[in-house]
């Protein structure tokens, strides 16, 4: 893992946080950064001043907090934004695990495809997380009805990687389509209303053939409406391309 200065505009160190590939970065609260690899792990590291990983001296780099229950490499990984706040990770194997980081063990795991979790993104208020898999769906799960699936869309692609902030919903595929919906209201049986995935995909964007989009990101202009056009898209490729794109 590299770091860099956005001011200074340099590298200012690098380090090796796991044993295999590392396939999610995530920056959470309180100046930590949670890693997941392939080697079945989610770390966390301190980035408090003088406690960088990338400064130390020593060979081994410690973590502040390891998770290793799974049994599978970790493809996907959504982490809190506020204290108490589980963290979530998905598995080569189709698996959806969630720790709270005040216990040892995973808090539960559901088996959320068939196929791999290429990628996972928690809502806003953190008590949804959209959940992008190999078989080409995008499900979108309420943490608070353990664990239930509230609705899901089809692509037609494999999907690896989810993104939202709360209002519209977009997913990259392995044929590098991305994939943007609009979040709906769906009523349950008690007196609360919870998200809901809109039936069909509201628009794709093409980003050129064997060109597998990795990440997302969502930016929106300041003047926002309601419209694809004042939303900017930043993703990042398999062909080691990284793309900004306004929504058409």
């Amino acid at each position: 893992v590299y770091a860099y200065s956005v001011e200074f505009g340099r590298q200012l160190g690098k380090w090796q946080p796991h044993d295999d590939a590392v396939s999610r970065l995530q920056l959470m609260h309180a100046d930590r950064l949670a890693t997941a690899s392939w080697d079945c792990s989610i770390k966390l590291w301190q980035l408090a001043e003088g406690r960088q990983p990338w400064s130390s001296s020593s060979i081994t780099v410690r973590p502040q907090q390891e998770l290793a229950d799974a049994e599978a490499g970790i493809w996907a990984l959504a982490a809190p934004q506020t204290p108490g706040g589980l963290i979530l990770g998905g598995t080569e194997e189709g698996m959806v695990m969630a720790w709270d980081l005040r216990m040892s063990s995973p808090a539960w795991q559901v088996q959320a495809s068939s196929e791999y979790i290429g990628g996972l993104c928690l809502t806003p208020d953190e008590q949804q997380v959209l959940v992008a898999a190999g078989d080409g769906d995008l499900s979108l799960m309420d943490l608070r009805k353990k664990v239930e699936k509230v609705s899901h869309v089809s692509c037609g692609s494999p999907l690896l990687c989810s993104q939202t902030d709360g209002e519209t919903v977009a997913a990259g595929a392995q044929d590098g389509q991305i994939f943007f919906w609009e979040f709906g209201q769906q009523s349950n049986q008690s007196t609360s209303r919870s998200s809901a995935l809109a039936s069909s995909a509201v628009q794709s964007m093409h980003c050129g053939p064997n060109a597998a989009c990795n990440s997302l990101v969502l930016e929106w202009l300041p003047s926002r409406q309601s419209t694809l056009e004042c939303l900017h898209i930043v993703s990042a490729h398999e062909n080691g391309s990284v793309l900004h794109q306004k929504g058409q």
